[in-house]
């Protein structure tokens, strides 16, 4: 096999950093921040500014550009648009010249071993940075141009098929969402004049986790593992967002997660913080760390831990619970156990409780099948991808 050549990106493509003041900025440009992009490269949608509504320069891209999220590289914040605007500095903008594709490039850029490769040259310990310099450093595999869109195309399928896997979770949670809403109406207001109970009376315990020092990297299957913060940031349980526990620390297996379970984050970011997720599923060995708190409702509410899982997560009852979580100033907000046992919560029957509880369970079924096969159509990505760029295609 023929070793690929490779070149540096400035080569193939520029570092294109024009900025922009905020007088010569039009009304009606659109921008993107970091908070635009999602992990992965999905765009949620550009903010319209007007002229002078921003207050710092802000760097120019077109339709042909790749954006670049360099706060962070490991969250690969790297996105397509397929429109001209503004974007923070904290984007990179990058256009691809005429020896290599814009797809193929996205794709390079956006793979596991890139990603981890630009965070380990990034720089700062609380919000690590890549410089474009580094950026512009990074070796690119060219094959000839036709054998780079043969390759963009291979990859696109992929993408797609995990698009819609995403979009088909997306909606299961918005059915979810719909049901309550029809079922008990809006939480935060009461409108259909359910008992109110506090949390502390509906729980036995709210239970605190443990935070060793944990290895750089995911726990094996049979391996005991910490969890992360981000395994319920999302208001949904993630077991592969994990640590391994070093070989010499002893488990505690009273903190063990299991199927069941509800977690609370109790400490986080103001918008993060107080984020619900209900294990339908899990792996074994798998710790709850000290940032997230586990309820131990009581015995006659058993059945209806998804109902209150998905209480907890509507976003205006949630909103009041996080107006709760305080902290000194510069640190992240934190809730006490004292305080959410202080929480108001609408009690419908528990008859009713139960009954959504097992509309939950099924949807939740569901989303795991769901899940599994997304899970197998990255694995596959990651395969291609790891073939592509080292020309075994």
């Amino acid at each position: 096999m023929t070793a690929m050549r490779s070149l540096p990106l400035s080569s193939v493509a520029k570092i294109d950093r024009v900025s922009l003041a905020p007088e010569k900025i039009q009304s009606g440009t659109a921008y993107l921040g970091l908070e635009h992009i999602e992990s992965g490269g999905k765009i949620l949608g550009a903010q319209s500014v007007d002229s002078g509504e921003l207050k710092s320069s802000k760097f120019r891209f077109t339709s042909q550009h790749i954006l670049y999220g360099k706060l962070r590289p490991y969250l690969a914040k790297i996105a397509l648009p397929d429109f001209d605007g503004i974007c923070s500095t904290d984007i990179i903008p990058i256009l691809p010249g005429p020896d290599i594709e814009r797809k193929y490039l996205l794709y390079f850029l956006r793979q596991g071993s890139m990603v981890d490769y630009a965070n380990s040259r990034s720089s700062g310990a609380n919000l690590p940075r890549l410089s474009p310099k580094e950026l512009a450093n990074f070796q690119v595999p060219l094959p000839p141009l036709e054998e780079q869109k043969r390759i963009a195309k291979i990859l696109d399928v992929t993408d797609l098929l995990r698009a819609k896997r995403r979009e088909s979770l997306t909606q299961l949670d918005a059915l979810l969402q719909s049901t309550f809403l029809d079922l008990f109406g809006d939480p935060a207001v009461n409108d259909r004049g359910w008992n109110v109970a506090r949390l502390g009376d509906l729980l036995d315990s709210i239970d605190g986790g443990w935070s060793p020092k944990c290895l750089d990297r995911r726990a094996d299957p049979e391996e005991w593992g910490v969890l992360k913060l981000g395994s319920v940031t999302k208001c949904f349980y993630d077991e592969a967002e994990q640590k391994a526990l070093p070989k010499d620390a002893e488990p505690r297996p009273a903190i063990e997660v299991r199927e069941g379970d509800l977690l609370f984050s109790r400490k986080n970011t103001k918008d993060l913080v107080c984020a619900a997720a209900y294990v339908s599923a899990t792996r074994r060995k798998l710790l709850i760390p000290d940032l997230i708190f586990r309820f131990r409702p009581k015995d006659y509410l058993n059945s209806c831990v998804p109902f209150l899982w998905q209480l907890l997560v509507n976003p205006r009852q949630r909103r009041i619970i996080q107006s709760l979580a305080g902290g000194a100033a510069g640190s992240m907000p934190n809730i006490s156990k004292a305080k959410l046992r202080e929480v108001l919560l609408i009690q419908p029957p528990v008859e009713l409780q139960i009954k959504y509880s097992r509309i939950v369970n099924g949807i939740e079924a569901e989303k795991n099948k769901l899940q599994a096969h997304l899970e197998e159509l990255d694995s596959l990505g990651a395969s291609l991808q790891q073939r592509a760029f080292s020309g075994e295609f």
